[in-house]
């Protein structure tokens, strides 16, 4: 009973650790999902060479904590 009890709280406390940014587009058919992925991701690489006024708000961004 100790180890599950263990185990479920190193599970609750790695997934408030994990910084990993997932989102999910989703759309019917020529919607504009894959143009908008585009200038998602554009926007966020080139975000610390500009004056960091496109996506202010994005924190993950703003850090550099992007992987790619």
């Amino acid at each position: 009973m100790f180890n599950s009890i263990q185990k479920e709280f190193n599970q609750i406390i790695n997934r408030g650790l994990d910084r990993t940014l997932r989102l999910a587009v989703t759309g019917l058919s020529r919607s504009g999902k894959t143009a908008f992925i585009t200038s998602l991701v554009n926007q966020l690489l080139n975000i610390n060479s500009m004056d960091n006024s496109h996506l202010p708000l994005f924190e993950a961004a703003r850090n550099q904590s992007i992987i790619g």
